[in-house]
């Protein structure tokens, strides 16, 4: 289980001499939480005297001692983001949001979290994650690109239905010559357009996938999988047993 942390972080500032998205000053004895760097981390800002919310996060890249204080140190941080969305630190039904960590404990102002936790609370959050090239996209590019408008909303629903979907939400805001009804509410008023939506209930969809596969055209994290499919189906016409595979990948 991938660890991840939550530090404890009151926006309108404390008695440590954090730079809010830049330094996060922390006491001596939380210094073994930072052991593996980079880490990924979330802001939470406590109930007591806070809005007991998670409201941003980042990474840590390095950890540095307080030259004015033995017992304290700083951590910088790097592309921190504030969530959209911040999040509650119960959910719906009133379950604490940590609950399920084998490391929660509210006294604890640095704490680990599970990674499944972790991309859970940044995606209710709504970070914004951005699209990144591989070098690896000019080799299959020509290959692999989709050919139509349509044909790519039509393939984002079926990964819905692969990832075991029970539905799948289709929402467009904001194209040229489509007509929008007066009172009609925009999800992402504050972008340009156009805006493709799509909300399924699936599995598989981490926080890292989704930076670093779907986020990143050619990506090898979904092109070596076809590449090996394409071997093993050549070993399988070779060896007699197409019929076999060919039903085992359906």
């Amino acid at each position: 289980m991938v660890n991840c942390l939550v530090l404890t972080q009151y926006r309108g500032g404390g008695k440590y001499r954090d730079f809010l998205g830049h330094l996060y000053h922390f006491p001596k004895s939380y210094l073994n939480n930072f052991d593996i760097l980079p880490v990924e981390f979330i802001f939470y800002e406590p109930i007591k005297n806070g809005k007991g919310e998670f409201f941003g996060c980042g990474e840590i890249a390095e950890v540095i001692p307080d030259n004015e204080s033995k017992e304290h140190y700083f951590a910088i941080i790097k592309n921190y983001q504030d969530f959209r969305n911040p999040v509650k630190y119960r959910d719906e039904n009133g379950k604490l949001i940590e609950s399920d960590s084998p490391h929660y404990n509210p006294q604890n102002a640095v704490r680990k979290i599970p990674s499944k936790v972790f991309d859970e609370i940044c995606l209710d959050g709504g970070i914004s994650l951005k699209f990144k090239s591989d070098v690896h996209l000019i080799k299959v590019l020509g290959e692999q690109l989709i050919g139509s408008e349509k044909v790519g909303i039509l393939e984002l629903i079926k990964n819905a239905i692969d990832a075991q979907a029970t539905y799948c939400k289709v929402r467009i805001e904001k194209v040229k010559n489509l007509n929008n009804s007066e009172d009609v509410e925009f999800e992402f008023p504050d972008l340009p357009g156009p805006v493709i939506i799509v909300e399924d209930d699936g599995i598989g969809m981490t926080k890292e996938v989704i930076e670093k596969g779907w986020l990143r055209p050619a990506s090898t994290i979904k092109t070596n999988i076809k590449e090996k499919i394409k071997k093993e189906r050549e070993i399988a016409k070779q060896t007699g047993n197409l019929g076999q595979f060919d039903a085992l990948i359906k």
